[in-house]
């Protein structure tokens, strides 16, 4: 990335500590150790790309630093599969938990489980069709529903029944009944 920063003098004892990237290139990082700056071969192994500002450990001596782990990162960390991947907890749980959101993309999305439990502040779903079946009951409730269509409503059951504690309105231009 910056081919115009050098390191300063490298320390001559070896070295395990922290390390701040100054600057990223190509698998390696311009770090600031004490008293000195050289550049670092990334040897994480984990898919972590580091940015300026993070802190890595950095093990070396000379001109020969690798850096081997991460302190405090920003960076983003990708993992592939190069064939089908399974994560599993026989015996647990898995949690993915992160501060600004989760996206799940794919061609086709599963979901399967004896029980499915949702709790959001809001949803928001768009769908080109959307198809539902329920074997049992369906149930709604809720402070207020509105519903908007831009075509035909239709309802069809075997019975209708529907209550209101207070006034009922039917606006249409025309009424059919039976």
């Amino acid at each position: 990335m910056n081919e115009t920063v050098q390191p300063t003098a490298t320390l001559a004892a070896p070295y395990l500590g922290h390390g701040q990237v100054l600057a990223t290139e190509n698998g390696r990082v311009l770090v600031a150790l004490p008293g000195a700056k050289a550049w670092a071969t990334l040897a994480l192994g984990n898919g972590y790309t580091p940015v300026v500002g993070d802190v890595l450990l950095v093990i070396g001596k000379g001109d020969a630093y690798y850096v081997i782990g991460v302190i405090a990162g920003r960076g983003r960390t990708t993992f592939v599969a190069h064939g089908d991947l399974e994560l599993q907890a026989p015996h647990g749980r898995i949690d993915l938990v992160a501060r600004n959101g989760i996206a799940l993309r794919g061609g086709l999305v599963q979901i399967v489980a004896k029980t499915w439990e949702a709790v959001a502040g809001t949803v928001r779903q768009r769908f080109d069709e959307l198809c539902g079946q329920v074997k049992g009951v369906m149930r709604w409730r809720s402070g207020r529903a509105e519903t908007e269509v831009d075509d035909v409503h239709r309802t069809s059951a075997r019975r209708i029944v529907q209550h209101a504690e207070k006034d009922v309105s039917i606006d249409g231009e025309k009424i059919h009944l039976g």
